[in-house]
């Protein structure tokens, strides 16, 4: 099937190459992309196909395994250590998180969620005095363990596994933690390619 104008067109605007490259690949000059993105040109057969082969082949040859940092979130939300769990279930409410990482002086020292508060709630249900003291108390009181860290360059499948286990897991860069990446951002990965 001759793949339309347009279909080269959207081709060569979502390939991530840049017109440069794709005319290197295609063995066409850069102008001729550029006016045919414009639309300033009606191209050949020729020019439309070598275009199109080009970025398909490339397509192909760089299928890759996706890479951690592409799902990470990277705005990093945390609470203190002393924070208190009224505070730190605000934080959650207010970024729309269920789990966030724990610090203490710079240092990733644990992890709360929406679940250990919930299921210390439900102990308190009775006690009105209860769920105040539980409310005041300290993250570090029902903290668990920190989630773990990855580099970011791992494949999107072996953090997959890695959630299998935990709830989630915080992507570093050079040895320095940059992101996060939870249950919720495979499933938004999910929802956009459907």
């Amino acid at each position: 099937m001759i793949p339309t104008i347009e279909e080269v067109i959207g081709l060569i605007q979502t390939s991530g190459l840049s017109q440069k490259r794709i005319a290197q690949l295609a063995g066409v000059s850069q102008s001729a992309i550029t006016k045919l993105v414009h639309r300033k040109m009606n191209p050949s057969y020729d020019l439309v196909r070598n275009l199109y082969e080009a970025v398909q082949k490339n397509a192909l040859q760089s299928k890759r395994q996706m890479k951690a940092k592409e799902i990470a979130t990277y705005k990093m939300v945390t609470v203190p250590k002393d924070a208190s769990l009224r505070d730190a279930s605000k934080v959650m409410k207010a970024h729309g998180i269920s789990q966030v990482p724990v610090t203490d002086g710079g240092q990733f020292v644990g992890t709360i969620s929406e679940s250990i508060i919930t299921s210390q709630f439900a102990e308190q249900l009775l006690d009105s005095k209860g769920i105040e003291r539980l409310l005041k108390a300290k993250v570090e009181s029902l903290m668990k363990a920190p989630m773990p860290i990855i580099d970011e360059a791992l494949s999107v499948e072996s953090v997959a596994g890695l959630l299998s286990y935990c709830d989630g897991v915080m992507t570093s860069r050079k040895g320095k933690v940059v992101g996060i990446i939870t249950r919720a951002d495979f499933h938004k990965l999910l929802v956009s390619r459907m």
